[in-house]
């Protein structure tokens, strides 16, 4: 075979195995094996799965590669995804937008809370001052978490993927911001455990999208990295991260992160636009109504993503049909025009501060970089691009799909850290984010101290600790005070004890712990042993059975030779000088004194030797505190209705009825939806005639009542 068709069938190879080259073939025992990786956006959340035949993107009901992330409160149901898309118009005060941004925020956050007014849905103060939504579900007022309303979206995603895959889906990686506080992120991992789901890992957005682009790369040098920058530009914020590649290796230098610079606030300058011209024009006061307000905003986002695909000074149309009072309205906008609106509005100032920001947490100059690389939607705006090329002096490139990365790389992380899966060695390691610093505190005061988690940490890491300690050592957590986050977060995290007492018999006790980062980059214990030196007695020497008696030469035949007698006289020699010393030893045995004897046998009749001898167990870690707003993540009411798995039978007197000190574990894995869709006119119906509905949805406790209350596809 020459040289061309060796190329070409190499090539060939290459091109059909792009993608699955990274992932290996699944465990024997579980061929269905299959890893999840979502990128659950601010707008809109893509699936993507790992399985055998590599990395795809899944489509939802809609045949849509992206489902948007609403959840729609219906008066007998709730709509998730595409169908909460098309009720939003229909159900303005009942549908939730945008949830994750919720996540984690404090009704004392008046900037935020600013944000919220223009929604349509009522805001009200939850749980420990938290932002919480009030709906009108089942004929009667709900109060949901932006946790509860996230598990939705997941259990809806879930669906997707096992609709797709043909059998269950569990193991999942859940991409999330850069900026994402410890909060958010146990927020985010109690969401998943609510729908049903065995999150492995968070994974940053621009982390996961560097793993999709440098996993498949088989040019990765060895000795100096490749430098990239990867520019996310989204919904809500901008993230730049600078990432070096080596061959099976990825490090990420650092983050950083800008707010202002958002699709949001792109969608914002459109509609204030127009608002002010058909104001003008035609009378209409658009932000009066919520529908008018929807309505106009919608096609802004359209135009929006027109614009962006057309010349410069090519008019583009923007059509409203009943905006208000049944008057349609239409206008036209071109992308110079919305150039000068950006630059009025200084969209764009930040943008070189937050690449210089990332290049200088990295340690990089902007020569040093070998590539940029854009992804996100906003990421398609012509100006955004301008300004990011001009800064960094390079062409900004889109060789990974702007949408689907960040999912793809959710799975192939996933697929990682799933033991089904045996896929190419690959490091990853993270960057942290906010300074963590951890006081520890023995009960007895014999250990205090503290260790500090620096900003830009590896993650995962762990740092040593070694205490000399016999009581339960405390852990407390929390941000530094120069921890970048904003001032209604809390500043405590979370706190572990070790249960640790003291042993008899011991010479020394000494605690050994491993604290840090896990892969979400939320703090943990990842090893504690408990060390101790105990005295060990030996066992006595066994004595040595007496050499055999040297055997008599024999003796020489006929055919023996002169050197074999030689031998043979020189062993009977060695044979009797040995006799004459054992004699000799003997006779002066006998001939010591009977004080040396007693002397000799007190030393034989001597203590055992000891030796010291140094034992590990392991030590119960209890986690005794975490955040107020995820140590609890559904009513006890709520929670009375989705206790059961789906796979288990109903008893035949009653529903079980958790503890309200336990009711945050659900081990449904269908229990957001049951709880959500349950019918209050159906339940009532069902129960007897003088139960009443209030009583009824919240907790009703008969099996026939249960199964009235669930969706035909979520009953038992």
């Amino acid at each position: 075979m020459g040289r061309g068709a060796v190329a070409r069938h190499g090539a060939a190879l290459l091109v059909l195995g792009l993608t699955a080259c990274c992932l290996l073939q699944g465990s024997a025992a579980a061929p269905r094996s299959v890893a999840m990786g979502i990128d659950l956006g601010t707008d809109n959340s893509v699936v993507a799965l790992a399985r055998k035949q590599g990395v795809d993107i899944v489509a939802n009901e809609a045949s849509q590669r992206s489902t948007p992330s609403i959840v729609s409160f219906g008066h007998d149901q709730r709509f998730v995804g595409e169908g909460g898309f098309s009720q939003r118009l229909m159900n303005l005060k009942n549908t939730v937008v945008e949830p994750k941004r919720m996540l984690a925020k404090r009704v004392s956050d008046r900037a935020f809370m600013d944000e919220l007014k223009v929604e349509p849905f009522e805001v009200v103060e939850g749980e420990g001052g938290e932002v919480a939504v009030k709906v009108q579900l089942c004929g009667s007022e709900r109060v949901f978490r932006p946790v509860q309303v996230i598990a939705t979206l997941l259990a809806n995603l879930k669906k997707i993927a096992e609709t797709d895959h043909e059998a269950e889906v569990v193991d999942v990686a859940i991409s999330v911001p850069c900026f994402f506080t410890e909060h958010q992120r146990r927020a985010i991992r109690a969401a998943a455990e609510i729908a049903g789901l065995k999150c492995l890992r968070l994974i940053n957005d621009n982390t996961a999208t560097a793993l999709a682009y440098g996993i498949t790369k088989t040019d990765l040098p060895e000795a100096e990295p490749r430098k990239i920058a990867f520019v996310d530009c989204g919904r809500d914020c901008m993230q730049v991260s600078i990432v070096a590649f080596k061959k099976g290796h990825l490090k990420v230098l650092s983050h950083a992160y800008s707010k202002s610079v958002s699709g949001r606030r792109v969608d914002s300058i459109l509609f204030d636009h127009f608002a002010a011209e058909f104001a003008q024009k035609h009378k209409l006061d658009v932000r009066s109504q919520d529908k008018a307000r929807l309505r106009l905003i919608l096609q802004c986002e359209k135009l929006k993503k027109t614009l962006s695909a057309v010349p410069l000074d090519l008019e583009s149309p923007l059509n409203v049909e009943c905006l208000m009072n049944d008057m349609d309205v239409s206008s036209t906008l071109t992308r110079q025009q919305l150039e000068t609106m950006l630059d009025e509005q200084k969209l764009f100032d930040s943008v070189a501060a937050t690449c210089q920001e990332a290049l200088t947490l990295a340690g990089v100059t902007k020569e040093e970089l070998d590539g940029v690389e854009l992804v996100g939607g906003t990421s398609r705006i012509p100006a955004l691009r301008a300004n990011l090329g001009g800064f960094f002096n390079k062409e900004c490139k889109t060789t990974i799909n702007a949408a689907e990365s960040v999912a793809r790389g959710a799975a192939l992380a996933c697929a990682m850290d799933s033991p089904s899966f045996k896929v190419r060695e690959f490091k990853v390691t993270d960057w942290n984010m906010y300074p963590v610093e951890m006081a520890y505190k023995s009960q007895d005061g014999a250990a205090t101290g503290s260790v500090l988690l620096k900003r830009g940490a590896e993650v995962p890491g762990a740092e040593s600790l070694k205490l000399d300690t016999a009581s339960p050592v405390s852990l407390e957590w929390a941000y530094t005070q120069d921890a970048d986050v904003a001032a209604d977060v809390p500043r405590a995290l979370a706190s572990h004890e070790l249960k640790v007492s003291a042993k008899k018999g011991v010479l020394k006790q000494s605690v050994l712990a491993k604290v840090g980062l896990d892969n979400s980059g939320c703090v943990t214990v990842a090893e504690a042993n408990l060390e101790t030196q105990v005295e060990e007695i030996l066992p006595p020497p066994k004595s040595k059975p007496p050499p055999p008696a040297p055997a008599a030469a024999d003796k020489a035949g006929g055919g023996a030779g002169k050197a074999d007698g030689k031998d043979a006289d020189e062993e009977m020699g060695e044979a009797k000088e040995e006799g004459d010393a054992g004699k000799a030893d003997k006779k002066t045995k006998n001939d010591k004194k009977p004080e040396d004897k007693a002397q000799e046998e007190k030393e034989e009749e001597k203590a055992p030797e000891k030796r010291v001898v140094t034992r590990r167990e392991k030590i119960p870690v209890l986690l005794s505190c975490v955040m107020a707003h995820v140590s609890c993540v559904m009513p006890p009411a709520m929670c009375a209705l989705v206790h059961l798995s789906k796979h288990s039978a109903l008893p035949s007197s009653h529903v079980p009825i958790c503890h309200p000190a336990v009711h945050a574990r659900i081990h449904a894995p269908m229990h957001v939806s049951m709880c959500i869709v349950a019918s209050a006119h159906a339940c009532a119906h069902a129960w007897r005639a003088e139960t009443s509905i209030q009583e009824c949805t919240q907790g009703c406790t008969h099996s026939a009542c249960f199964r009235r209350c669930v969706m035909k596809e979520y009953s038992h």
